[in-house]
């Protein structure tokens, strides 16, 4: 299991990381047929996060048009507005308008991303798995053990596990 502090990987169910020293989610003593049941419920709150995620497509292409149309009449106005031996002043800042408005944009990526899954975490999935794992009798820690064993790394929930 890795350590939702310093994302070393805990191979012996320690209580504690042995590279950082935080504590660790307790053991779990579940069932393989509540841990298989636990799995599908993880992976079907991991996909409610997906689907957030990829709502924050429109933001993100209104964005993506906003800063295209500001790169293309900047540039425009440059190249009108000097002379024939300035044009590579012309260029250049081109390029470096278009490399700020390009990180500007995968800056706007990740915000739009984020605050949607955050969004929908905090309103509908934290209080939807509370009452799962209380209506099932698991434990936090439960939760977060089965997460951690089959979500992959970049995983968009776990970055919410220590919030459960």
């Amino acid at each position: 299991m890795k350590c939702k502090y310093c994302g070393a990987d805990n191979v012996n169910q320690e209580e504690r990381c042995f590279s950082c020293n935080a504590p660790m989610p307790k053991r779990s003593n579940l069932s393989e047929q509540d841990k298989k049941g636990l799995s599908n419920y993880v992976k079907s709150v991991e996909n409610m996060l997906k689907k957030a995620k990829k709502k924050a497509d429109g933001k993100t292409f209104f964005v993506f048009f906003i800063l295209s149309v500001i790169w293309m009449a900047s540039s425009f106005l440059m190249y009108r507005s000097f002379i024939e031996t300035d044009k590579i002043l012309v260029i250049i800042f081109a390029v470096v308008s278009g490399l700020v408005l390009f990180i500007v944009f995968g800056a706007s990526i990740t915000i739009f991303e984020n605050k949607a899954m955050e969004s929908v975490f905090n309103t509908k999935i934290k209080p939807d798995v509370r009452e799962y794992l209380q209506e099932m009798e698991y434990t936090a820690a439960d939760f977060q053990n089965t997460a951690g064993e089959i979500l992959e790394e970049k995983s968009p929930l776990n970055n919410f596990l220590a919030d459960i």
